[in-house]
């Protein structure tokens, strides 16, 4: 074979072999960037489907705390409605059923404008045994923030020894009163205990009975 002829099946050999090795070349990058984008789909993929529940949850914590806040708070109570209290003496459910107001009860020396005598109703719902004088408390406020806690006379239906659970009890509160225009009489203000339920009435002197 000539020279001339060898050197150009060298030159054409030369020519195959770089062909090959750009193919190469171009299917290596070809599939890095399928990865690549494979990755950043994967990637979409995970944060559309983590997001949801993510908001899902922050959601529920919220309507975890409102709600913990609303049991704690208590919404405000109108006559003749029931509301339930959770403490450490147990719990229970107390309707507060009607009021009135009068100058004079039972010879009892007055301070402020007039008696304020509330009639009320206490269900124990737990299952212990409840005293009744540990519910025995409320405190009334009228339009003016001023607090009366309730009179301990003897001439009062108090709640005294104990209620069964699913029993109920009828009592009745004597606060010295002044002239407003609406009242709150509240259950369990002031708890100690860390998760006790509040409870508040609220009233006007027209809903007043006779």
């Amino acid at each position: 074979m000539s020279k001339f002829k060898w050197i150009i099946l060298t030159m054409l050999i030369a020519g195959v072999l770089v062909g090959c090795s750009s193919d190469e070349k171009d299917t290596t990058t070809n599939d890095d960037n399928t990865t690549e984008e494979t990755n950043e789909d994967d990637s979409s993929t995970t944060d559309e489907n983590t997001n949801p529940d993510e908001s899902k949850q922050e959601d529920e914590d919220d309507d975890e705390q409102n709600s913990s806040d609303q049991s704690n708070n208590g919404d405000v109570l109108s006559l003749g409605e029931t509301g339930k209290i959770e403490s450490n003496f147990g719990d229970y459910e107390i309707t507060v059923n009607s009021f009135k107001t009068q100058k004079e009860f039972n010879g009892e020396e007055l301070t402020a404008d007039f008696f304020l005598l509330v009639d009320f109703t206490v269900k124990n719902v737990g299952s212990e045994p409840l005293n009744g004088e540990d519910v025995y408390w409320a405190e009334l406020f009228d339009d003016q923030e001023n607090m009366e806690g309730n009179q301990f006379f003897d001439s009062v239906e108090q709640l005294t020894g104990e209620i069964a659970p699913g029993e109920t009890a009828n009592g009745q509160f004597v606060f010295n009163a002044y002239e407003s225009e609406f009242y709150q009489l509240v259950f369990n203000y002031g708890a100690l205990e860390e998760m006790a339920t509040s409870l508040t009435w609220e009233f006007t002197p027209d809903e007043a009975s006779n």
